[in-house]
């Protein structure tokens, strides 16, 4: 079923631009001098970045940490003056930079009701007007984008998403969605991807994918990584090894990439894995995700045990297994059989981090017999498994 949605109904965008989707990523700024000041030391285009976005708080006068203190700029979409002085600058600035602008405008722009007509053309015209000034790419939506239970309501935000896709083609629409909340297929219709969890943590995406994935293509399931804040008053981890690092950037392999560092800046570490992350995304992982099948190779996680996933691309040959052990009560090794494959086929199996055990093998002998994979010792282990 994905591989037909994938073939008919995938947002066109999204399946025609072989760069999608975007690797993105949001840094703690809210006002115009500390995105181009960051810009200026961190070359973040080089890094692998293709898209900055930019959460609630560019419309009030304080941190993210009191997004829930809604200003008449809030509602307006509009943006705190003493942070923007110069006017809405971001989309410029990101431009600049060779880089995409993702902006969260949540809700109905000055709460107009989706439902009517009146409303529609009134969020057509704001998501257009501020289109057209160079502010964003990318509308990062939320919250009460449409009333719950609203039929009318639905067909509305679908009526302005259309309108905005068909007019403006370089327009894409992000769906946080509280959270990621708001999962159809209609949506997905549209969406370049959406917030999949809103806990922000490499277990939380994964507990979350594991359903998900079921039903909607990878690609289009970000994986939202806060690596300094705790969300919903779920605490970070505290370690800070290089395993760890390896572990959280490499769960957003296995959808689309968010990460941010709010509220800090990636240290030099994170930057070295961040970098060499995004580099594998763009260079192999992203086009086997590209309408390839995904395998649910191990149980759901549970916080302690190996999980993981299994993907791979017909059309290019090519596959993927990604491998993660959150907890050293967990055995270092275990037998991984494979699916999906062709059984007369030899495959060539390279493993990122423990190349000693790359190795060459039939379908049947993968699907059969499967392969066992050693090492994966202490917290955070983690191991990318590439098959061509």
């Amino acid at each position: 079923m994905k591989k037909w949605f994938w073939n008919y109904r995938m947002t066109k965008t999204m399946r025609e631009n072989i760069n999608e989707p975007l690797v993105e990523f949001h840094a703690p700024f809210y006002d115009e001098i500390g995105w181009v000041n960051y810009l200026k030391d961190h070359p973040l285009k080089k890094w692998g970045v293709d898209l900055i976005k930019m959460d609630i708080a560019w419309t009030n006068p304080g941190p993210f940490s009191n997004w829930g203190n809604e200003t008449s700029y809030t509602k307006t979409w509009n943006p705190w003056p003493a942070k923007w002085p110069n006017g809405m600058t971001f989309g410029k600035i990101a431009h600049a930079n060779n880089l995409k602008a993702a902006l969260y405008m949540n809700g109905t722009c000055r709460d107009v009701d989706l439902a009517t007509t009146a409303g529609r053309s009134a969020e057509k015209q704001a998501l257009l007007e501020r289109f057209d000034k160079g502010w964003y790419d990318y509308w990062r939506s939320d919250f009460h984008s449409e009333a719950p239970n609203d039929y009318l309501s639905h067909e509305g935000l679908l009526e302005v998403l259309d309108f905005m896709i068909a007019n403006r083609p370089g327009f894409r629409w992000e769906n946080c969605s509280g959270g990621g909340s708001k999962k159809s297929f209609d949506l997905a219709e549209r969406m370049a991807f959406v917030t999949t969890d809103d806990f922000g943590t490499a277990h939380s995406f994964r507990f979350a994918f594991y359903g998900n994935s079921y039903v909607f293509n990878p690609v289009q399931l970000k994986a939202d990584l806060y690596y300094g804040l705790s969300i919903n008053h779920i605490p970070h981890s505290l370690d800070h090894s290089l395993s760890h690092d390896k572990y959280t950037f490499r769960t957003s392999l296995l959808g689309a990439i968010m990460v941010s560092s709010e509220p800090y800046e990636l240290d030099d570490q994170q930057e070295g894995v961040a970098r060499e992350t995004w580099n594998l995304y763009q260079t192999k992982q992203r086009s086997i995700l590209r309408g390839g099948d995904v395998y649910h190779i191990l149980p759901f996680p549970d916080g302690v045990n190996l999980d993981g996933m299994q993907f791979f691309n017909t059309d290019i040959n090519k596959g993927s297994v990604l491998l993660f052990k959150p907890s050293g009560k967990s055995p270092d090794s275990k037998v991984i059989k494979l699916k999906g494959l062709n059984r007369n086929a030899t495959y060539t199996l390279t493993f990122q981090d423990r190349k000693e055990q790359s190795a060459k093998k039939t379908g049947a002998e993968l699907m059969d017999k499967g392969i066992e994979v050693k090492g994966m010792s202490g917290n955070f282990a983690s191991e990318i498994i590439w098959i061509n």
